[in-house]
């Protein structure tokens, strides 16, 4: 336990071992892999580090690819799946979880039910009052960061950029000080200049993320000013992006917070602040027989690696689940993913 440093801070080890400032910055940078702060982050996440080492993979296709592999093992296993489907409650009786009824009137008898939305959205009554009380609700100052982003198909030139690219600010901590009362006015930008891994044509795709409270369920303000200040260190680190003939597309913490009801846009559930942080993420068994809990939000936390582990171990908690009541998952109405 004490080999992985859980008490010392990211930002304290890094310190000891590194006294070049700028090597600081860039190794504190993996707590914000989890939305988090680097002082205030744990020393554990330096792992991060070490897994990088050994090597770092793409999927073919892109991300979204892994959704569709996933869509296709399933179908192929008889689920089905409902898109664009909103649902209203997740119902109970006799204390347990017996279905789950659509915006659309569809009544889905279930005897278990995973839920992979934040699970602060449970928390909060988005499911129904009858399972808002199977998980604790997230103060908004527990919450990790959020981020503005813009996806930006524009002509570059002036800067060599590689696929990964992050920008620092020339004061790290004052940045992150700076987060807690709105944006920072010299932010860290990261920009993944996606067409970077072949050759590029006359425009290029670019993710461009700066990290953000998340403050999404408030009143939008100073988008503006944080643009400028994006485009304006960009620009004065050497890279000249043509944006008056590019496509941009924004999402700030309101966006996200409107695709994930509850969170205020955090991107990453509960910020990995302090020792006891991790073991405050909910598992994926809930108090609720029948309902249990994945994602990023959920045991053992953020990251797309992370957060599909969470939903193995909710499949293994369904399946003991299931067993434990003398059944087998045999039809498509005996396990619902909400």
């Amino acid at each position: 336990m004490m080999k992985i440093n859980p008490f010392e801070t990211l930002w304290g080890a890094v310190s000891r071992h590194l006294k070049d400032e700028r090597l600081r910055q860039l190794f504190g940078r993996y707590a914000t892999y989890v939305g988090s702060s680097p002082f205030q982050a744990v020393a554990t996440l330096l792992l991060i580090a070490h897994v990088e080492q050994e090597g770092v993979w793409t999927v073919k296709g892109g991300m979204h690819e892994v959704a569709r592999a996933f869509e296709r093992v399933i179908k192929r296993k008889g689920g089905i799946f409902r898109y664009d489907t909103h649902v209203q409650r997740i119902e109970t009786s006799q204390g347990r979880v017996n279905a789950v009824v659509t915006s659309q009137g569809e009544y889905i008898p279930c005897r278990a039910v995973i839920a992979n939305a934040d699970a602060n959205a449970i928390a909060t009554g988005h499911f129904g009052a009858e399972i808002s009380k199977t998980v604790k609700t997230l103060p908004a100052n527990a919450r990790s960061l959020s981020a503005i982003t813009w996806c930006v198909n524009a002509k570059t030139s002036g800067f060599p950029l590689a696929f990964h690219n992050v920008f620092f600010s020339r004061d790290y901590k004052r940045e992150f000080e700076a987060l807690h009362q709105g944006y920072p006015p010299d932010p860290t930008i990261y920009l993944c200049a996606q067409d970077r891994t072949g050759a590029v044509a006359d425009k290029e795709r670019m993710l461009i993320l700066i990290n953000s409270q998340a403050n999404g369920d408030h009143i939008e303000k100073n988008r503006d000013m944080i643009e400028n200040a994006m485009r304006k260190k960009l620009a004065s680190s050497g890279l000249d992006i043509d944006w008056s003939s590019a496509k941009i597309t924004t999402t700030s913490p309101q966006g996200f917070h409107a695709l994930f009801p509850a969170t205020g846009g955090a991107l990453y559930g509960r910020a990995s602040h302090g020792f006891y942080a991790s073991f405050q993420r909910p598992g994926a068994k809930t108090k609720m027989p029948g309902l249990f809990l994945a994602g990023g939000s959920a045991h053992p936390g953020a990251g797309v690696p992370m957060a599909a582990y969470s939903g193995r171990l909710a499949a293994d908690a369904v399946m003991n689940f299931l067993a434990s009541q003398g059944s087998r998952v045999a039809s498509n109405q005996k396990l619902t993913l909400a």
